[in-house]
């Protein structure tokens, strides 16, 4: 596209190209919902796209903005649901993506609120603020709404030239997107309306909800999981045929099969762990 794409334009600034306007940002976001909100309740199915990020949004000539790359997406019915292995990319994956695999309306909407704070303030997904510490967005973002302090997170290239109330708008819009209970996001339609000024949403709480109920909910599931892989790897040598001068092993003998298994799913909850405490 002539424009190249979102992601060139808020990290990849260079020598003698312009920052994006705050009007053309404001503008890419309603663009960018617009066609959000046209993939999962304009056509006759559902359509999930699951990798929602700057780098998938072009711009063209006008540099309006357009939903590009459906190669992870997925048509399903409109009971909001797709199950299949975690797809999308590391910062716009919504936890629950991460617990099980499953890709809804819920964390389409999650993946736009992620990009949405990246339009207002030209950060990456993980954040590093002063301590070097490496915050996900949504938590950096939604420290400074708590504080009172929504025009920290504009972007420093755009030199204070913004609407106050445009930007205070979006990042509340975008902090719902990302709620960590996906039942309290929006649908696309009631984010349109906030975007156009159709009052709507609830009240925002100041703090960073914490999704408590996440890792006692996890952790079944991961037992579940390595009990079956231990059992299917059993099951699996005491069907093979025994070759002549070989004792087969006993059933306690076989070791730890969940070894591997529990790499990944660790890799998993530690992913998750910006929305849920022990």
């Amino acid at each position: 596209m002539e424009n190249g794409s979102l992601d060139d334009h808020l990290r990849r600034h260079g020598p003698g190209q312009q920052p994006l306007t705050w009007e053309i940002r404001f503008r890419i976001a309603k663009d960018l919902g617009s066609g959000l909100l046209y993939l999962h309740g304009g056509c006759t199915e559902c359509v999930l796209h699951r990798d929602i990020k700057p780098a998938n949004v072009l711009l063209d000539s006008r540099l309006r903005a357009k939903l590009s790359d459906f190669g992870l997406a997925r048509v399903v019915g409109h009971d909001d649901r797709s199950q299949s292995l975690i797809s999308g990319s590391e910062g716009y994956l919504a936890h629950e993506v991460l617990e099980t695999g499953k890709s809804t309306k819920h964390s389409d909407v999650f993946s736009f609120g992620v990009v949405a704070l990246q339009i207002v303030s030209g950060k990456p997904a993980y954040v590093i603020n002063n301590s070097t510490q490496r915050r996900h967005i949504v938590e950096w973002a939604w420290g400074l709404y708590g504080e009172g302090h929504v025009q920290a997170v504009v972007d420093p290239k755009l030199h204070g030239v913004f609407v106050e109330e445009q930007v205070r708008l979006l990042v509340q819009v975008a902090l719902h997107c990302t709620h960590p209970d996906p039942s309290l996001r929006p649908p696309m339609k009631d984010v349109m309306d906030a975007l156009n000024v159709r009052p709507g949403l609830p009240p925002l709480p100041l703090q960073y909800p914490i999704r408590r109920s996440s890792q006692a909910e996890l952790l079944p599931s991961l037992s579940r999981i390595l009990e079956q892989s231990q059992q299917a790897v059993v099951s699996s040598l005491q069907q093979q045929p025994v070759p002549s001068g070989v004792v087969p092993p006993a059933q306690d003998q076989i070791g730890s099969f969940d070894q591997p298994v529990t790499s990944v799913l660790r890799a998993q909850a530690a992913a998750s762990r910006l929305y849920c405490t022990v």
